[in-house]
């Protein structure tokens, strides 16, 4: 005998589908619900027992779990699911429903893994509109999904590991529901129901067949078998960074010296090439009042520090990339790591080299293009062009929720995230290092989310450059990736970073896009308080703006926008640090 509890609305227990089966309603789940109507459990039954030789050796256990309008609250499945739990003596359970809140997740899970310890089969379907869903989506469980790339009609594709197990075609099936007019049907739900009439018959004939057993017989079975879920899960640095040293002089080793107060790591010194301007030069922290003279890498102290951080590599200069490799050549000899914002892994392919690569081999193989629903906050820093302190506000507002004992999440887009304690780096920028399609963009910051969901209260994500492109010229002016990047964060609100001198209507339009396309609330916006002048030579220039026209933007932006309008600083993010909370909290 082979016990299956099904968990879906009530059923027509008189139907003829049910002949000789023995067939129970739980009535611990029923009350109720008895009008509700009893379609779907009864079609779900059915085309279990089409793929069953006789049900003299089944018995149906129905727990009628769908409210009237055809769902399933997470509690009552999770209910029903400890209610199995505690009986205990059920072989197998079909779910042919599913919820998208990640709310549930762990209390899910454990019931889910406890009922696998016990030898229980589950099987749940996705959700026809292709969302990832749970339970399905749990390793305890074997997760059905459907597809119209499969030809063979009653085969299927088979995937041990990874959310999606099992991908029928998605084909019709038909349904008489014990009487004479004939039905047709077609969606998750009923592929569910017929992989667990296949495992049903096959438990029929192999009663004491372990789990491991029953997944080699799928597999051999299948007309396609899917791979491992990952084949490279761990993205982020393989060694502690220790006491650091910078090398060249740019922009983003700058801001690293700018910041240093919030770095993990012990800065020794900035250096750059010996033929450079900038050698001499003082570079001030204005929190600390800390000072760095920019010294030639001739001077680097290669016995103080323990890894080179390696900005962006002179592209035209062969002078200068000669100095370039060969300082880095030099800092391998002498043992010290390389943690290189550009991949010259090509050139150095050993363990003290690390860049942070995103390609295919961290990309789930068998998600089906299902995205996670993120069940913790995401708070999003974008801007209206590049150069205005998205990054600098990321790190004082990650540090910010720190103080406020919350334990963030962080994806930073700039290399340098992980010198600040970063979560993940999606380096997408200049020199990007991420090897993915668009697509896959939307797919890699998704995952990244989820993971950090697991554990962390809140989590914080900025861009690079604009939300909204600028000109449509050139399509790398466009701001494609950003797009991509947004589908897969789900930010519940926006910090939106602007210059002084952005005018009003590309601030509403990037307001009103991220409303449109994304549903998400601009919050506050931070007015960078710098100027830009671009000079004959491409350089720019910055000047700090004046009170007065700070004082005008305000004024100006407070009187287009409802949102809260700050000048971007330490006491002011700390602020609207206070307003997100209250918002997210509901006060």
């Amino acid at each position: 005998m082979v016990k299956v509890a099904v968990l879906d609305s009530a059923v027509d227990i008189f139907s003829s589908i049910f002949e000789n089966a023995n067939v129970y309603i739980c009535d611990e789940f029923s009350s109720g619900r008895d009008e509700f109507e009893n379609k779907h459990g009864t079609a779900v039954c059915e085309v279990i027992g089409q793929n069953i030789k006789g049900n003299d050796r089944i018995e149906f256990v129905i727990f009628p779990i769908f409210d009237e309008n055809g769902e399933a609250d997470p509690e009552d499945i999770i209910a029903a699911l400890n209610y199995i739990d505690n009986i205990g003596d059920f072989q197998i359970v079909n779910m042919s429903m599913g919820f998208l809140d990640g709310t549930y997740e762990k209390e899910m899970d454990q019931i889910c893994c406890s009922l696998r310890r016990k030898g229980t089969i589950l099987v749940a379907s996705f959700s026809n509109t292709g969302e990832m869903t749970y339970p399905a989506c749990l390793d305890s469980v074997i997760g059905v999904d459907i597809s119209n790339k499969i030809d063979i009609k009653d085969s299927y594709i088979f995937n041990k590991e990874g959310c999606v197990n099992i991908i029928f075609p998605d084909k019709q099936y038909s349904i008489s529901f014990g009487k004479e007019n004939i039905y047709l049907v077609r969606g998750t739900s009923f592929a569910a129901a017929e992989l667990t009439g296949k495992i049903i018959s096959y438990l029929l004939r192999e009663i004491d067949a372990s789990y491991e057993k029953l997944m080699e017989y799928l597999s051999q079975r299948a007309v396609k078998k899917i791979g491992n879920l990952y084949e490279k899960d761990c993205i982020k640095p393989e060694f502690e960074f220790g006491k650091i040293g910078l090398f060249p002089y740019c922009k983003e080793t700058v801001s690293i010296v700018q910041s240093k107060e919030f770095l993990h790591y012990k800065l020794v010194g900035i250096y750059d090439y010996k033929y450079s301007s900038h050698i001499g030069e003082i570079i001030e922290n204005p929190y600390d009042c800390s000072k760095f003279i920019v010294e030639s890498e001739k001077n680097i102290p290669w016995n103080e520090i323990e890894t080179l951080i390696v900005a962006y590599t002179a592209e035209n200069n062969n002078l200068i990339k000669k100095i370039f490799y060969t300082t880095i050549h030099e800092a391998i000899e002498k043992g010290i790591r390389i943690y290189s914002f550009d991949d010259i892994t090509k050139i150095y392919n050993n363990k003290q080299v690390w860049c942070p690569i995103i390609n295919n081999d961290f990309l789930p193989k068998t998600q089906e293009g299902k995205l996670w629903y993120i069940n913790k906050p995401v708070i999003g820093i974008l801007g209206t062009r590049s150069r205005q302190g998205k990054f600098t506000t990321q790190i004082r507002f990650v540090r910010a929720l720190q103080e406020r004992s919350y334990d963030v999440g962080w994806i930073s887009t700039e290399p340098a995230g992980y010198l600040f304690g970063a979560d993940y780096v999606f380096a997408y920028g200049y020199h990007s290092t991420v090897q993915l399609n668009t697509e896959e963009y939307t797919i890699a910051i998704n995952k990244m989310l989820h993971d950090m969901s697991k554990t962390k209260d809140i989590n914080v994500i900025g861009l690079q450059g604009s939300v909204l492109h600028l000109n449509t010229g050139n399509i790398n002016q466009l701001s494609i990736k950003q797009h991509a990047l947004l589908f897969g964060a789900y930010t519940d609100v926006v910090i939106l970073c602007v210059n002084i001198t952005d005018d009003e209507i590309l601030i509403e339009s990037i307001i009103n896009y991220l409303c449109a396309c994304f549903g998400v609330l601009v919050i506050g916006i931070l007015i960078y308080p710098m100027v830009y002048i671009e000079s004959l030579s491409g350089n720019f220039e910055e000047i700090v703006a004046t009170s007065q026209q700070l004082e005008l933007k305000i004024k100006k932006l407070e009187e287009k926008f409802k949102c809260y309008i700050f000048v971007m600083n330490d006491q002011n993010i700390s602020s609207l640090v206070d307003i997100i909370i209250d918002e997210l909290s509901g006060e």
